[in-house]
């Protein structure tokens, strides 16, 4: 039933595009369910998400770094040979 909820909670949220809509979806999402996000970047700014979070204290920012460095040329782009 959480997933419906959600679903519709989403699908208002799109229609309306109404900041407590968006409120209400976030806030409605229980501890556990992921939420996922697309995301369009460039090698500059992932090199400066990796600067400020490599060493971030939540696992998720880790991982996103773990994956940074395996990115074609992150090595001479992005971590500066670490």
């Amino acid at each position: 039933r959480i997933v419906d909820i959600m679903e519709e909670l989403k699908e208002r949220y799109n229609e309306t595009q109404d900041k407590e809509d968006y409120l209400r979806l976030l806030y409605s999402n229980p501890c556990g369910f992921k939420l996922t996000a697309r995301m369009t970047t460039n090698y500059r700014c992932l090199k400066t998400i990796y600067s400020q979070r490599k060493n971030h204290k939540l696992d998720e920012w880790v991982d996103f770094c773990k994956w940074i460095e395996t990115l074609p040329y992150a090595k001479e782009l992005i971590t500066g040979g670490v």
